[in-house]
């Protein structure tokens, strides 16, 4: 009977709209159930969700969105569920419901992420003194009113109270049940982290971020058996395996944690920590409805509510939005102007050592006479990346299956090779200067410099002035001006305000290969 009703999902599925998708080319369909969820609002507000937040400002085709990765898991979570119904689904005592159940929870995982998705948890609630959110816990709530949106009635089976019960617990990820335990292996693994929402977001990120990273992630899904309920591989695949948890750190080196990263994600919490008498964020989270509004478009929403402020004053009679929306869009303009918070010094920890500067410790640092450190413009953040186990070795947690014996066995990775890391978590300080002076930055970074001489006995890695300073831009744009000027073809100039003596200088020989030198020098610190 249950292949039965299997082999007429499959049917029904077949009649699904194909999505062509460049990751899982050429394409898949959905369960038609899970379509129904995919066609309410609380799910094509992730369109309105950039899978990477503010990563755009640094790797300029970073644009994807949630609504194409939650549908990238799905599909996974479907591939995942129906490899192992099709192998062991007798043994297991598993049913297609089962499989529409695991799909379902991949396609709706992250449906209370928030604007700019990690940073609104991250940073922007705890700016806001909310430190009690959790995106699985409104993935849950999203759920509910997509489930009163998605006419399940029209459908020729219905989803029980039981049966989305049982999905929530699957997005949570958390209290495995004595029965069908491997199922929570397969969407939000908490066992050992590898599940099918790594395997889509890795090489999305990756693909769009233009980064190689190691691993045939689509080979595994032939390799996979349950023993014990829970997930295992066949032991060949170790190091694919390995390559999954490899990629993850690099990512996390090369992109997520990346200073123009960390820098623009600071910046954004501060628009909409400033903004919150407007926006009104702490009453949307906790109601779905409301938080329906919520999307990376807030950053246009607030930009078009201080025009109308502008236009017709009448609309705040007190100034209280004026000057709240001020502060904000100052920040919001920096950042068009790529005038961004300026990463001053950065240093790995220790591996025994926590000791980590607060901006009054700094400011007792600093040895400069000329420029007074604010402790409101220091940013002291700490980047921790690891395999997702912490400063453990996820691996000890993955179990595989004996090419012999068909047993599982769970090997150290020793048994493997010898040339992988014994250390699982690096944890990076990063010193970051709001302010847009010259002067402040370079203060900053020597009072870092003096913190650091002070704690670890060295001199820490300190950032030498990026091109981000509207000094430097302002230099940069007058030279390619001045070499158009002399006929040397059109030269694209940085965005900022030009100084109009510079931009009219005539040049000798001398002062024009002075200027080359320059804009070559200019051109080898922005990459």
């Amino acid at each position: 009977m249950s292949d039965r009703l299997y082999w007429d999902l499959q049917r029904k599925r077949q009649t699904a709209e194909f999505r062509e998708d460049l990751i899982h080319d050429p394409g898949f369909r959905l369960d038609p159930c899970t379509d129904l969820f995919v066609s309410t609002s609380p799910f094509h507000r992730l369109c309105d969700l950039k899978q990477l937040g503010t990563a755009c400002h640094k790797f300029t085709s970073a644009t994807h969105t949630r609504y194409a990765h939650s549908l990238g898991v799905a599909h996974l979570a479907n591939e995942w569920a129906s490899s192992i119904y099709r192998h062991q689904g007798q043994e297991l005592n598993m049913e297609p419901k089962d499989i529409e159940i695991i799909e379902l929870a991949g396609a709706c995982h992250d449906l209370g992420h928030g604007p700019f998705s990690h940073i609104f948890e991250k940073e922007i609630l705890p700016g806001l003194g909310i430190d009690n959110f959790h995106h699985e816990e409104m993935s849950c709530k999203m759920l509910e009113t997509a489930q009163d949106q998605a006419c399940l009635d029209e459908a020729d089976y219905n989803l029980t109270s039981a049966d989305l019960q049982k999905v929530k617990d699957l997005i949570k990820g958390h209290s495995r049940p004595l029965d069908k335990a491997f199922m929570f292996d397969i969407v939000a693994n908490s066992r050992n982290g590898l599940d099918v929402d790594k395997l889509d977001y890795l090489p999305r990120d990756a693909y769009h971020t233009v980064r190689n990273i190691p691993g045939d992630f689509k080979r595994l899904q032939h390799f996979i058996s349950v023993s014990s309920d829970e997930i295992c591989f066949a032991e060949s695949e170790w190091s694919n395996v390995q390559a999954v948890y490899d990629a993850r750190r690099r990512m996390h080196q090369e992109v997520y944690q990346h200073p123009r990263v960390i820098s623009t994600s600071k910046m954004v919490s501060d628009i909409l920590v400033a903004a919150e008498p407007v926006l009104n964020i702490r009453n949307c989270i906790d109601d779905p409805k409301k938080f329906l509004r919520l999307g990376d478009s807030v950053l246009q929403t607030l930009r078009s509510h201080h025009g109308r402020i502008q236009d017709n004053p009448l609309l705040d009679a007190d100034g209280t939005q004026e000057r709240c929306l001020s502060s904000a869009m100052a920040i919001l303009e920096r950042i068009e102007r790529q005038e961004y918070y300026c990463l001053v010094g950065e240093c790995v920890q220790p591996v025994n050592s926590d000791k980590i500067p607060t901006p009054a410790d700094l400011m007792k640092d600093s040895t400069s006479s000329g420029q007074q450190l604010r402790e409101e413009d220091i940013i002291v953040h700490q980047a921790c990346i690891d395999f997702s186990q912490r400063d453990k070795n996820p691996m000890d947690s993955v179990s595989f299956l004996d090419s012999k014996t068909g047993q599982r066995v769970n090997h150290k990775q020793d048994d493997y090779t010898l040339l992988l890391t014994k250390q699982f978590q690096e944890r990076k300080l990063m010193i970051f200067s709001k302010s847009t002076s010259i002067e402040a930055q370079e203060a900053l970074a020597q009072a870092w410099d003096n913190w650091h001489k002070q704690r670890f006995g060295h001199q820490a890695k300190n950032t030498p002035s990026k091109p981000d300073n509207p000094k430097k831009r302002r230099r940069r744009s007058s030279v390619s001006r001045t070499l158009q000027m002399n006929g040397h073809g059109p030269i694209a100039e940085e965005s900022g305000n030009l100084d109009e003596a510079d931009s009219d200088l005539p040049l000798s020989q001398e002062g024009y290969q002075t200027c080359s030198q320059e804009l070559m020098l200019s051109q080898n610190s922005l990459s």
